[in-house]
């Protein structure tokens, strides 16, 4: 098993995942909200 990898490398990998997705998600949001705001 070779391909596997330490349970601590993962969790780091998961966490910096799970971070870039919330900050995509946000700057998308706040672009939405900006745009509507500049709209109406």
């Amino acid at each position: 098993m070779s391909l596997k990898k330490p349970t601590k490398e993962l969790n780091q990998f998961d966490v910096i995942d799970n971070q870039c997705l919330f900050r995509v998600e946000f700057a998308y949001l706040y672009k939405t909200a900006q745009s509507g705001k500049l709209a109406g």
